[in-house]
């Protein structure tokens, strides 16, 4: 048999993977419900690592969501946020006509009020554990930044306020510079602060 080794860029079937440190402290990361962020530069691994993460996680009975910006595009910051809760819709097999309801039902707040209330009816819809995947992170490059200033921080509030009986974890995939060939690590903020965990 005859085996593939890939080392730059996206895993294909029956490519090799080899399990980094990073492997095993973004799983403990998310285990305990950190906001967690992957950092590195380009074709170095970021999304393989979220989706072997996102299976292990599955197995181990935890909701998962995966979201893929690059696939989203750009539009008007209501029409953004309501494709990401149909993503969200989408990735958890719920009824699409519910998105529309509950956005319908806070057409008083605003765009990102009411995708936050989606969220929060999410997470509340079963009590096990969920965790939010965020790939190709740069592209919110091609977004107004009051935009994805407000949605991050929107997360991250609803990060904070999660509670032990329906507790949830976001972990976000993004580059550094093109030249900067960093080795891909995981930063965890958890209760003492940054943790950093690199995998060469």
């Amino acid at each position: 048999m005859t085996l593939r080794l890939s080392t730059f860029g996206g895993l294909k079937e029956g490519d090799v993977y080899i399990e980094r440190t990073a492997d095993a402290d973004l799983l403990a990361a998310l285990l305990r419900g950190d906001y967690t962020s992957v950092l590195s530069s380009r074709q170095t691994g970021k999304t393989s690592l979220m989706l072997r993460t996102q299976r292990k996680l599955h197995a181990l009975g935890t909701r998962t969501i995966r979201l893929d910006l690059g696939a989203i595009g750009t539009t008007h910051p209501d029409r953004w946020l309501r494709a990401i809760a149909v993503e969200i819709s989408d990735e958890l097999a719920l009824d699409s006509r519910w998105v529309e309801d509950t956005f319908a039902r806070h057409q008083q707040a605003t765009p990102l009020l009411q995708f936050l209330r989606f969220l929060r009816q999410v997470i509340a819809l079963d009590p096990s554990p969920l965790v939010l995947f965020i790939d190709e992170l740069e592209g919110f490059q091609r977004l107004p930044v009051a935009l994805t200033d407000d949605f991050l921080a929107g997360l991250r509030s609803l990060h904070n306020a999660r509670s032990a009986e329906q507790p949830a974890a976001v972990c976000r995939g993004h580059q550094g510079r093109e030249a900067d060939r960093r080795p891909l690590h995981a930063l965890a903020e958890g209760r003492q602060g940054l943790d950093r965990a690199e995998a060469g």
